[in-house]
């Protein structure tokens, strides 16, 4: 059977997301840190305006964004969230519902938006940030936007 080397590719890009989550938080797991990509997208994703959402997946490399959209409902966006306490407890929800209640939420989310820095170009990692809310932003790694 002849492999299609854009789908190996597309998985390989998983991993690589996937071993920079482990690496920004120290973890060496990669379901736990498939965990904190899937919740911290998600909640991302719900937080930026509609236009947002579709700007930034157009970024995303194919299976990152399928993770990306994932029991996305557009109607309900965006939520906006004010506190960062309501962002994390959002988080730490989907967590728990990917099984991984253990993970910290605050570590999960930073470590995402570390990784997502990196793999996006700088004017889209500042749209990105100039979207969120002033909650999200708390627990944003913004020192990687001086770097990229």
């Amino acid at each position: 059977m002849k492999r299609i080397s854009s789908i190996n590719h597309a998985g390989q890009e998983v991993y690589e997301w996937l071993n920079e989550i482990n690496k920004a938080t120290g973890w060496k797991n990669t379901t736990a840190a498939y965990a904190a990509l899937r919740a911290t997208l998600r909640l991302l994703r719900d937080n930026l305006t509609l236009e947002g959402s579709a700007k930034l997946a157009t970024k995303l490399p194919p299976l990152i964004r399928g993770i990306f959209y994932e029991n996305w409902h557009p109607v309900d966006q965006p939520l906006r969230e004010r506190a960062i306490e309501d962002f994390l407890q959002n988080l730490s929800q989907l967590l728990e519902d990917y099984n991984h209640s253990e993970l910290d939420p605050e570590l999960a989310a930073t470590s995402v938006f570390k990784t997502l820095m990196k793999k996006v170009d700088k004017g889209e990692a500042h749209k990105i940030y100039s979207q969120l809310p002033k909650g999200i932003k708390k627990i944003f790694p913004t020192d990687i936007l001086t770097k990229i």
